[in-house]
């Protein structure tokens, strides 16, 4: 501690983020990464998601990944279409851990009574 401010640990910045993810999922499994309401409403309850939970997920999607579409080569994009919701970081972390990045051409915001229909001023986009 130098003038009574902490110093970052020494490998700070210069990890990429699935590593980091792993790492913490290796030393400390059960840490809380997210928690997810399970109904619509907050005080029906949370689900939690420990970072073991979300690396393995991870693991998962890369696998089928590069089962699906092999190795990136040229850090190609992946277009995805749907919620915002943990899959969305999921299927980042597994694309950058296969060698490709992740477009959201168009995040479904709406609600189901929505869908369909849309304010996008894009041609093509529903």
């Amino acid at each position: 501690m130098e003038n009574g401010i902490p110093q970052p640990p020494p490998q700070c910045g210069r990890r990429l983020l699935p590593v980091l993810i792993d790492e913490i999922a290796f030393t400390s499994p059960t840490r809380l990464f997210v928690a997810i309401p399970k109904l619509s409403h907050p005080r029906d309850g949370f689900i939690d998601i420990n970072f073991f939970a979300f690396a393995r997920a991870i693991n998962k999607c890369a696998w089928w990944i590069e089962k699906e579409l092999g190795r990136g080569q040229l850090f190609e994009t992946i277009a995805y279409i749907g919620p915002l919701d943990l899959l969305y970081p999921i299927l980042i972390f597994a694309a950058v851990k296969t060698g490709y990045k992740v477009s959201p051409e168009y995040c479904i915001t709406h609600s189901h009574a929505d869908y369909g229909r849309s304010s996008s001023a894009r041609p093509g986009i529903a």
